[in-house]
Parts: C-alpha cells; structure tokens; sequence
C-alpha cells in the first residue's frame, strides 16, 4: 500500500490543476466573447459616425442638402439602434431569456 499522505498530496495537486486549467479557460473564452460582441457593437457605431460626418459635409454645402442629410441622418438612427439591439440581446442571452421573445427595444420602436 502507499503512502497515505502522498495520495492526498496527489489529489490535492490534481485539484489545483483542474481548477487552474478551468480558470485558464474562463479566460480564454471571455476573451474571444469580447472580441465577438466588440465587433458586432462596433459596427453599427462606425457605420452612425461615417453617415453623421458625410451629413455635416452636406450641411456645410452652399446651399446645403437637407434631403441627403435627413436620409444620412435616418441612417444614423438606424445604426444606433442596431448597436442597442445587439447590447439588448447581450442581456437577454446573460438574463437566459427564452428563446423568441423579442428585445424591449425593438418592441418598444414598433408600438410608436
């Protein structure tokens, strides 16, 4: 028979491993979420900031164009709210809401 001590001592550093093995993980996996959700919020806000420059430069025309600024400008609106349905859907995925309801944001714009 072995040593008792050395079993435990055994176990207790396979243990250790185990736990840091799955920390290790954790963080590689937060990692690659960050990365996904940075990009998908990302996008959407660049896409706002390019359309409300390109309408500054149509304001500043003599005399400028507010139909293309209006239309930059809905387009503005609409890429800011695809970044909140994306934090929307964040939440719910982290809040486990079930599956098919619909973000109270995209809700909320539909009922107006």
């Amino acid at each position: 028979m072995g040593d008792p001590f050395a079993a435990s001592e055994s176990e207790r550093r396979y243990r250790q491993v185990q736990a840091e093995l799955a920390h290790a993980n954790r963080v590689v996996t937060m990692g690659q979420i960050t990365g996904s959700i940075a990009h998908e919020v990302n996008q959407p806000i660049t896409a706002a900031v390019i359309r409300a420059q390109a309408a500054l430069r149509w304001l500043g025309r003599e005399p400028p164009d507010l139909g293309e600024v209006r239309e930059l400008l809905t387009q503005v609106v609409r890429n800011a709210a695809r970044a909140g349905e994306v934090v929307g859907r964040i939440r719910d995925i982290i809040k486990k809401v079930p599956p098919g309801r619909t973000c109270w944001r995209s809700t909320a714009r539909s009922a107006k």
